[in-house]
């Protein structure tokens, strides 16, 4: 009974729910047959409206004769052939003359058509439009855009401008918005877009959109392209932009006038400055400035040349790109640019100094991920430099997708110049062919018109279509397959012509194609005969929208169509069609044609040397890739140059290194060069390890070795690169040169002596004139050991200092006796040093540091002037002359460091300058800004140790400018923990680090004493006592200490009584008494301070106040505003001691305005607060 019961209950819900079901669908059926014909009823009042009758109702006239003729029934697009019905109208469809024939606009008449022709018998499945809302769009459409829709009707083109974007609102407004924050005054960093998303999802054609709105704008808008087959040409795309944007500003006379002297005072106009350089680089330069090309060139090599080249670029942007004229440079397909590429990028987004700049990249997110180059060498770079250095740069990203139903059919409707809602079917159809990717977009329909099944119809002025065969329609899935179809059905010779572009790349210039139009038919290239005309045949494809023809170039109309272009030639035939290619261009190329392309031809060659078998040929294709290094070697760009490199060695066999000896070791050399610069330690050590192998004599290890030098140094082994490079001089000494002793394990305890004094013997015996007028060397051997030693500077500075009297010894003594040449310049300025500081003869040094500059004029020496001024002017010249003196010259030596590439000198020039700068009290807010650039750039450089020393004076004007809790302290480890050098182990810690402990005890005690804590001061004093002392040669370090330390201890005297600090007082005084002698400008001041300090302590009051009022003055007759103010202050304290309470305070009113002056705003709170 139960089972019963379920049973017949279960029935009666399904009879139920079957019951409703069906009501639904009756009602649903009623609600579109009442649609459909409201739609109708809508078509027939806008045809009366437009017409002024009514479509089924005719003239008196017309009898029945005239439905015999054709009267179109039917205007649906989506027939076969427009439906012609002969005979009377019958009641199942009524019968109207398209609007179209009355002489009304085509979209117009669609609109109406689709409106009558509404099928209600099939619940509106293949109606145009399933609701008024939609015919409510199209006409406002129509009112919107009458000259798009009404005066501009259809023709038997499609309009497929790739410039037309659909459903990208969104994102064109966030690049305005970009633009808006990189013209803004108040912001703080320029702006980077990046734009991704699949092939043919319209990256280029947005910002092709976006770029008549910036100019509009005023921004000059330039663009470059990355190139699959040509990764290895170094900065093809930045090269190409930047060439655009110094052409835009060589025909504005206005403002190429403008910006004219900017430029030459930046970049120079001869080969010993930037001017050549660059104008090899960018042509376009030479229409602005007059460039010499017969100056020498510098001889700058390694990761120099690449500094070098990264700062011409960015300097050039500061003086031609600013807010009120921005640059917008666009750089297309990111996924294939090369390393360094991306590393300039870098540069110059994060340049702080530049303002106005927008960048704009495009790139395929399906092929960039995690491990990609612009993942690793921008986007995570721009994170860390800004959290480094406190670099600003925005960066926006937009992807994008593929259209949806709705863009997709304004795509549709656009192409056919028609309204969305007549050709929607067609485009619900494309959608689901192309799944709605712009490109393969354009392309289907392109298709469908070749292949007829879309056609324009002359008869009613509109595009018609064959829904049923484009539904039926087999066609692939990949866009460049669709293209390649389409290229099959071109003239033979105008797809060879295509397929040879392809092969050479994105685009092609006209100078290439007539080189290969030269050449000769003997079997070189597959289509040798095609070859004489390709730009000809190339016409033929730009009038098919394949390619785009501007000015000189031949550029595909997008990466895909070049792919299918590529695709023609068979797989297995493409290494033979490279080389064939290549040798075309090497053997039709005139010898300055293949300079321009020499990068064009050596690819080709390679892209086919397996099949080379001529040994002659194969030798001669090695020493052209070793031409083809060099050249991207100059450019910077290494790792091309050993890519080109690795190729020409394998090019070599046995028997080459008999026959071109000379080409083997270069190619090998050169090769393990690079390696070193790109940090390819272990291929570096294989290419020198066969280098090594082969040698027969010293002269052929002499290169091999400087660079394991290098390398060495590079792989933070100082001490073996000194090693090393010791050993060669050592070698040297017993194969040709007198080197005299060799270096000795411990030189620390005066073993130089020695030596040194041999060679001051032989320098006593000339004139300054003779010194001056020392023979030219010539002799190899010779300077190449100079250029070990110089070498052996820079490691010996941080790594071993004993050894630096040792190195300046010999490298004079050799300039002596065997000539000058460009390191003497390096040589004699160490000798000034080692007699200024070790042998306390600062007088003979100035002399030399005179003499070293006097020698870099000489030899025009330029790539060693960072190195030469930081010795002279940053250490030497101190000793003598005013400290303000050398601050623009060290500006001068850091601006040389970067434009020549020593960024090692450089950046020592820069910390140099800001401890100079600080010591003569120059204005802090300035100074802070100063030293956060060149913070940024030292980490830029990776200078980090020398960095650490920079940050140790950058905190103390931060103290000093009352942004730190605490006034006198400077935490190392939070600076070390900023450089991620933080060492736990003491015995871990380099000497570099030890330089930067004692820059950091050495600012504490200055800040201390200011600040009234005079037992912490003398404390720190005592700390670094000893290496004050044995690091005498930096003469305002030492004279500061000396003079604070002497300070702290009168102070102390003053309340635990003089007994105990007397030795101090009297050991720093007396001190100080020797410097003013050869320093008045510099210490005469301090003198004066300390003098009345001492005097004060001895109770001679007298005595007291009027060296106190010498301090004062002399310290401003100097400029030493922040001394000035110590001595009012210490002034003020005495006079306040001795109960003279107005006069005391008189003195501090004006040791506060000049603290306020200088900018230290807390040691001015304190004045006020202390004694105010």
């Amino acid at each position: 009974a139960t089972t019963t019961t379920a049973t017949t209950t279960t029935a009666t819900t399904t009879t139920a729910t079957a019951a409703t079901a069906t009501a639904t669908t009756d009602n649903i059926a009623k609600d579109q047959h009442e649609e459909a014909s409201n739609l109708i009823q809508i078509g027939a009042e806008l045809y009366e409206i437009f017409s002024g009758r009514d479509p089924y109702k005719f003239e008196a006239d017309d009898d029945d004769d005239a439905f015999d003729g054709a009267v179109v029934t039917s205007t649906g697009t989506d027939d076969h052939h427009p439906t012609k019905k002969r005979g009377k109208k019958t009641p199942e469809k009524k019968m109207y003359t398209p609007l179209g024939e009355l002489g009304f606009p085509p979209a117009l008449c669609g609109i109406v058509s689709g409106l009558l022709d509404c099928e209600v018998a099939n619940n509106g499945r293949d109606n145009r439009y399933s609701s008024s809302r939609e015919v409510a769009e199209d006409l406002r459409l129509l009112v919107a855009e009458p000259r798009r829709f009404i005066f501009r009707p259809p023709t038997g083109d499609l309009d497929l401008s790739p410039s037309t974007l659909y459903g990208r609102e969104e994102e064109i407004s966030e690049m305005l918005g970009a633009y808006d924050r990189a013209t803004n005054r108040r912001s703080r960093g320029n702006e980077l877009v990046l734009i991704s998303g699949r092939s043919g999802t319209g990256k280029s054609s947005l910002f092709e959109t976006m770029r008549r709105r910036f100019v509009r704008r005023g921004a000059d808008v330039v663009s470059g392209k990355f190139d699959e087959l040509r990764r290895l040409h170094p900065f093809s795309a930045i090269v190409s932009a930047f060439n655009d944007y110094y052409g835009l500003i060589a025909r504005d006379e206005r403002r190429k006038e403008g910006v004219k002297d900017a430029v030459k005072s930046t970049i120079g106009s001869g080969g010993g400055g930037g001017g050549g350089f660059m104008a090899t680089l960018i042509p376009s330069i030479r229409k602005i400035i007059d460039v010499e090309d017969d100056e020498p060139p510098l001889r700058i090599a390694g990761g120099a040349a690449l500094h070098r080249l990264m700062y011409f670029f960015r300097v050039l942007l500061r003086v031609t790109c600013r807010r009120d004229r921005p640059m917008v440079m666009f750089l297309d397909d990111l996924q294939w640019a090369d390393e360094m590429s991306l590393r300039m990028l870098l540069c110059l987004v994060t340049d702080m100094e530049i303002h106005g700049l927008l960048v704009v990249g495009s790139y395929r997110d399906n092929e960039v991920g995690d491990g990609h180059p612009l993942s690793l060498h921008l986007l995570d770079e721009i994170r860390d430099d800004s959290r480094r250095s406190g670099s600003v740069v925005s960066v926006t990203s937009i992807r994008l997708g593929n259209l949806d139903m709705k863009h997709a059919n304004a795509l549709v409707s656009g192409a056919l110049r028609t309204v969305p809602g007549t050709a929607r079917r067609l485009a619900e159809a494309a959608l689901r062919k192309t799944g709605g990717n712009p490109l393969f977009l354009f392309q289907f329909l392109v298709s469908l018109r070749d292949e007829g099944l879309l056609r324009f119809s002359l008869a009613s002025g509109r595009w018609e279509w064959d829904i049923i065969g484009i539904l039926e329609k087999d066609i692939s899935n990949d866009v460049a397959e669709l293209m390649t179809a389409k290229l099959l059905g071109l003239p033979p010779p105008v797809r060879e012509a295509l397929s040879a572009a392809a092969a050479l790349g994105a685009q092609s210039q006209r100078a290439l194609l007539e080189i290969i139009g030269r050449a000769d038919e003997d079997g070189m290239l597959t289509a040798a005969a095609a070859a004489a005309a390709i730009s000809g045949r190339l016409d033929v494809a730009a009038a098919e929208g394949l390619v785009i023809k501007a000015d000189s170039v031949y550029r595909f109309s997008h990466d895909q169509i070049q792919r299918a272009s590529y695709m023609l030639i068979p797989e297995s035939d493409r290494a033979a069609f490279h080389l064939g290619l290549g040798r075309t261009l090497w053997k039709a190329s005139l010898p300055e044609e293949l300079d321009d392309h020499i990068f064009v031809v050596v690819d080709q060659l390679h892209r086919g040397s397996g099949l080379i078998v001529d040994r002659e040929e194969k030798r001669d294709v090695a020493a052209l890739s070793l031409k083809a290094s060099k050249r991207a070697s100059c450019m910077s760009s290494f790792l091309p140059a050993s890519v080109y490199l690795k190729s020409g060695i394998s090019m070599l066999a046995e028997e080459d290194w008999e026959r071109d000896r000379d080409l083997c070791f270069d190619l090998f050399n050169s090769c393990a060069e690079t390696e070193y610069i790109l940090g390819d330690f272990d291929g570096m050590s294989e290419h020198l390890e066969e280098v090594f192998r082969r040698a027969e004599d010293y002269r052929e290890k002499l290169r091999p070795w400087f660079t394991l030098v290098q390398a060495t140094g590079a792989q933070g082994n100082a001490l073996d690169a000194i090693k090393t490079a010791t050993n060669v001089l050592a070698t040297l000494s017993n194969s040709i040169l007198d080197l005299g002793e060799p270096f000795p394990e411990d030189a620390g305890k005066g073993a130089w002596k020695q030596d040194f004094a041999i060679t001051q013997r032989l320098v006593s015996t000339k004139t300054e004139h003779e010194l001056f007028n020392l023979k030219k060397a010539n002799d190899g051997v010779m300077q190449e050991a100079m250029k070990f030693l110089n070498l052996l500077i820079q490691y010996a500075y941080t790594e071993k200092q004993e050894y630096l009297p040792l190195v300046a010894s010999k490298m004079v003594r050799l300039s002596l006796l065997h000539g000058v040449c460009r390191e003497s310049a390096c040589g004699f300025a160490c000798y000034g040093i080692v007699l200024c500081g070790p042998l306390g003869d600062p007088a003979q040094g100035y002399r030399y540091g005179k003499l070293a500059i006097q020698l870099l004029e000489r030899y025009q020496a330029n790539d060693f002037l960072a190195q030469i001024y930081a010795c002279t002017h940053g250490i030497i010249n101190s000793w003598i002359e005013p400290l303000q003196a050398s601050l623009p010259l060290l500006k001068d030596a850091v601006g040389a460091g970067l434009a020549t590439g020593d960024t090692v000198y450089g950046s020592i020039a820069a910390v140099l300058y800001q401890a100079r700068a600080l010591c003569s009290g120059q204005p802090l807010a300035p100074l802070l800004e100063e030293s956060e650039l060149y913070m940024k750039q030292m980490i830029e450089h990776k200078q980090h140790f020398t960095c650490m020393r920079h940050r140790s004076a950058r905190q103390a004007i931060l103290n000093l400018m009352g942004r730190s809790r605490d006034p006198t302290e400077i935490s190392e480890d939070e600076m070390l923990a900023e450089e991620n050098l933080y060492c736990v182990e003491e015995d871990d810690k380099t000497k570099g680090y030890a330089f930067f402990k004692k820059n950091v005890i050495f600012y504490r005690l200055w800040l201390c004493y200011l600040f009234g804590y005079y037992e912490r001061a003398l404390e720190y004093a005592n700390k670094i006592r000893e290496a004050a002392r044995r690091e005498s040669s930096l003469f305002p370090t030492l004279c500061n200490h000396t003079f604070y330390s002497g300070l702290a201890a009168i102070a102390l005297a003053r309340q635990n009584g003089k007994d105990m600090y007397a030795s101090d007082i009297d050991e720093t005084i007396k001190l100080m008494r020797k410097w003013v002698i050869l320093s008045p400008w510099n210490c005469e001041h301090k003198l004066e301070l300390m003098v009345a300090e001492q005097a004060y302590l001895e109770g001679d009051n007298s005595r007291a106040a009027r060296a106190f009022e010498d301090a004062i003055s002399v310290a401003g007759k100097h400029r030493f505003l922040h001394e000035q103010a110590l001595a009012l202050e210490r002034s003020g304290i005495f006079y306040l001691e001795c109960g003279d309470h107005n006069v005391a305070t008189e003195y501090f009113k004006r040791a506060h305005r000049c603290y306020t002056e200088w900018g230290a705003i807390s040691k001015a709170s304190d004045i006020q607060v202390r004694y105010l």
